[in-house]
């Protein structure tokens, strides 16, 4: 059966590659991406989708969402994905055009239309999410909702927007974490594989390598990591929404959001109880060798293996 996806972004480099995972398994489509303020602002966010979407000669829509925090507060860009948020590439200016109607009531508008059954993956902070999910409707129309965010820091999707994130956990639907330590940890593409997707010939695999190749530099200079391996945590929680199992070691916990203080955006995970039960599900291992040739294979062929 063909999972139907609406993908939310603050579209940087991971993202990008994040998409372009989702774009060539066969058994998914995305009806819609919406953007959201982090890496860059809503707006060069859906232009750089737009980008992605170019390379992989694929049509979708493309809405512009949120451009302050749930507060009203702005989101500064963020310097780590390069000044445009796709590693100062010097692409061309995407052909498509940001599809008209605002990120979150473009969420709203498909959760709350019946069948339902929607896998809502959110790859930035959860600004679009937090507001879709004030419609009771739009909450019954989601099945899983994959988010890029853990539990062992305060992650940048996470504390940018902490206030969104509390909603969310708050809205009672099934909610999984794949946390930035797994990217980190296990599950970076190795140097070899950046060079197999580097020796394709076709649009998507040539923006693919060089996005990995900026990924292994910056994890080099921000990290110290010298075996040229490129993190790609986006990419991880895409594959968990696309292959649950993926997953090799799960956590049911009650999550909570810090929402005042120096911890402000970090979550208390604590054991569900009666009062506290579980709302959310915290992926703690992967296997890292399925996921790599998995995106490998996209990135390559543009079909997993």
């Amino acid at each position: 059966m063909t999972q139907r996806l609406l993908v939310d972004t603050d579209c940087g480099v991971d993202d990008a590659l994040a998409i372009l995972l989702a774009l060539a398994w066969p058994d998914a489509t995305i009806a819609a991406i919406t953007t959201v303020s982090g890496n860059v602002d809503a707006t060069r966010a859906a232009r750089n989708v737009l980008t992605v979407l170019d390379h992989a000669g694929v049509q979708v829509p493309v809405h512009a969402g949120a451009m302050t925090t749930l507060a009203g507060w702005p989101v500064p860009p963020r310097l780590t994905h390069g000044r445009d948020g796709l590693g100062d590439l010097d692409l061309p200016e995407p052909r498509g055009s940001i599809a008209p109607g605002p990120g979150a009531a473009t969420l709203r508008e498909y959760l709350a239309t019946p069948p339902g059954g929607w896998t809502l993956v959110a790859l930035g902070p959860l600004t679009n999410v937090a507001l879709a999910l004030r419609d009771p409707r739009a909450r019954q129309g989601i099945a899983r909702l994959i988010v890029m965010g853990g539990t062992r820091l305060a992650e940048f999707n996470l504390r940018t927007d902490p206030d969104a994130t509390a909603e969310a956990l708050r809205a009672g639907v099934p909610l999984t974490l794949v946390g930035l330590e797994l990217s980190r940890d296990v599950a970076r593409l190795l140097p070899a594989e950046i060079a197999a997707i580097d020796r394709a010939t076709t649009p998507r695999a040539r923006l693919a390598a060089a996005l990995l190749r900026f990924l292994a530099v910056s994890g080099q200079r921000r990290f110290g990591w010298a075996d040229g391996a490129a993190s790609v945590p986006d990419a991880v929680a895409m594959a968990m929404a696309l292959d649950p199992r993926l997953a090799l070691a799960t956590e049911c916990a009650h999550v909570e959001t810090i929402v005042t203080g120096a911890d402000r955006g970090a979550l208390a995970v604590k054991r569900p109880t009666g009062i506290h039960p579980a709302n959310a599900t915290i992926v703690r291992a992967i296997d890292a060798r399925r996921f790599r040739g998995l995106l490998t294979g996209a990135l390559q062929r543009g079909t997993p293996v």
